[in-house]
C-alpha cells in the first residue's frame, strides 16, 4: 500500500481504501467525472455504443456495450489482480452498502469527501475483490441505464475504470499511457471531439 498520506487529512482510523486513495488522488472524491477533471492529462474516454449513442435499445446494443466495457476494464485491471470497487452516496452514512447489481459484494463505509462542486458530502463505500469478478456485467448494465454509479480502481497501478451512462472514463498512470491506449482501442470507440468528451 505504501506510506500513509502525509497531508492533514490522514487519520489513523482511516479505512484502508481511503488511505490508499488519498495517497494517489489527494482530496478528489472517488467519482468518475471529478477524477476526469482533476487528472485530465492521464484521462481518455471511450463511448459505449457506435456514434456516441447514449443508451442501448436492444440486446445487440447491450452486448456491444458490455463487450466494450469488458475490453476497457481488462486493459486497466490486470487479470487476477486486486481491485477496489467503490460507490458513493450523498447524505447517507450506513456502515455497509449492498448494491442490488452486485449481491456478492459488501461495501464498507470508506471515507467522506467534500468538494466545491458537490451540494453535500460524498460518502464512499468500497469493497476489495479481484478482476474479473462475477457481478461486472450486472453493474455495467445498471450504470449504463443510469440506475447507479460505481468506479473500479486497480490496487496495483492505481488506474481507474469509471463507466457512466454513455461511455467509460479511464484514468491511467501517465499521459503517455493514455496516448498509447488511444492506439489500442478502435478509432470509432473514441470521441471525435478535440476535447475528448
Amino acid at each position: 500500500m505504501g506510506a500513509p498520506p502525509t497531508d492533514a487529512t490522514y487519520r489513523p482510523d482511516m479505512h484502508l481504501f481511503e488511505s490508499w486513495f488519498r495517497e494517489r488522488f489527494g482530496a478528489t472524491p472517488p467519482l468518475g467525472y471529478r477524477l476526469r477533471e482533476d487528472h485530465r492529462p492521464r484521462w481518455l474516454r471511450l463511448h459505449s455504443l457506435p456514434e456516441s449513442k447514449r443508451y442501448a435499445d436492444n440486446d445487440a446494443e447491450r452486448l456491444e456495450l458490455r463487450m466494450r466495457a469488458s475490453a476497457a476494464a481488462s486493459e486497466i485491471l490486470p487479470t487476477g489482480s486486486p481491485i477496489w470497487l467503490v460507490s458513493c452516496l450523498f447524505g447517507e452514512e450506513p456502515d455497509q452498502l449492498r448494491l442490488s447489481a452486485a449481491p456478492s459484494l459488501v461495501l464498507e463505509r470508506a471515507g467522506r469527501y467534500a468538494d466545491p462542486y458537490l451540494v453535500g458530502p460524498c460518502i464512499a463505500y468500497a469493497a476489495q475483490t479481484t478482476w474479473p469478478h462475477r457481478d461486472f456485467e450486472q453493474l455495467v448494465d445498471a450504470i449504463a441505464e443510469d440506475a447507479m454509479r460505481a468506479v473500479w480502481f486497480s490496487s496495483v497501478s492505481g488506474e481507474v475504470f469509471a463507466p457512466y451512462d454513455g461511455g467509460i472514463d479511464l484514468i491511467v498512470e501517465t499521459p503517455q499511457r493514455a496516448e498509447a491506449l488511444r492506439q489500442v482501442f478502435p478509432r470509432n470507440w473514441l470521441s471525435p471531439r478535440p476535447d475528448g468528451l
